[in-house]
C-alpha cells in the first residue's frame, strides 16, 4: 500500500487500527492494485479494470474514493474533486488526545456530521484508544492524524466559522505536521486550504475524487 500514495496510506492506517480484516473492514488485493472497503467506504488504490469492475460490483458500497482519472472511467456521480498532497513530518510526537466528547461534537459541528449510530464516535475512540491516530484541539478547531505503516493522513482539519482568518488553521496544520513522523499526507477540495497548506510545507501530488454509488 506505500506505492499508492495517500489512498494507501488511508487503507493502511485503518487496516493498522483494527488489526486486520473485519466483518464492517475488507481488504483485497490485486496485480497492481488494492481495495479497501470500510464501513461503506471503498477506497481504490491503483488503477486497473479490475479495480473498476469491484468498485462496480462490490456489495454494500456507498461512496468511492479514487483518483481521478479512475473516476472518469467509472460510471458514478461525483461528490467533490482535489488535490492530494503530502509532506514530511518533523517528528516531534503528539501530546495525550483531548477529550474524546469534545473532539467528537468540535468534529459534527465543524462538518456538519450526522452520525445517529454514533458510529464516527466509535471509530474515533477505538483509534485514539490504540494509539492509530492523534489530535490537536484548541481555539475553535481541531486536526486529527491516522497513523499507519505507509505513512500518515491528516484528516477532520478545521476551525469554527466566527473564529476564522485568525491563524487558527495554519497553527493547527503546522504543528501536526511537526509532530507527526514520517510522511504525512491529505486529501483536499478547498482552493483557500490548499493555499494554505501549501504555505506550511504541503506539495501535490495528484488529484483525486469522491464518488456516490446508488445501488
Amino acid at each position: 500500500l506505500r506505492t499508492y500514495g495517500a489512498f494507501g496510506v488511508k487503507a493502511a492506517c485503518t487496516l493498522a487500527a483494527y488489526g486486520g480484516p473485519a466483518p464492517f473492514l475488507q481488504a483485497f488485493e490485486t496485480e497492481g492494485g488494492a481495495a479497501l472497503v470500510f464501513e461503506g467506504e471503498l477506497i481504490l488504490c491503483g488503477d486497473t479494470e479490475e479495480l473498476r469492475q469491484f468498485a462496480v460490483l462490490c456489495p454494500g458500497v456507498h461512496t468511492v474514493l479514487c483518483e481521478e482519472r479512475t473516476a472518469a472511467l467509472l460510471p458514478f456521480p461525483t461528490v467533490r474533486t482535489g488535490v492530494v498532497m503530502t509532506a514530511q513530518g518533523g517528528g516531534e510526537g503528539f501530546p495525550p488526545p483531548p477529550q474524546l466528547d469534545s473532539l467528537y461534537g468540535m468534529i459534527t459541528e465543524l462538518f456538519g456530521i450526522s452520525d445517529p449510530d454514533k458510529a464516527l464516535y466509535v471509530d474515533l475512540s477505538h483509534r485514539l484508544r490504540h494509539d492509530a491516530s492523534s489530535a490537536l484541539c484548541r481555539d475553535g478547531g481541531c486536526a486529527v492524524v491516522h497513523h499507519g505503516p505507509a505513512g500518515s493522513l491528516l484528516t477532520a482539519m478545521g476551525v469554527l466559522e466566527h473564529l476564522r482568518r485568525r491563524g487558527v488553521g495554519g497553527s493547527l496544520a503546522a504543528e501536526a505536521l511537526r509532530r507527526t513522523a514520517g510522511p504525512l499526507w491529505l486529501f483536499c477540495a478547498d482552493e483557500r486550504a490548499r493555499r494554505l497548506y501549501g504555505r506550511c510545507g504541503w506539495k501535490e501530488q495528484g488529484r483525486y475524487a469522491l464518488l456516490t454509488r446508488k445501488d
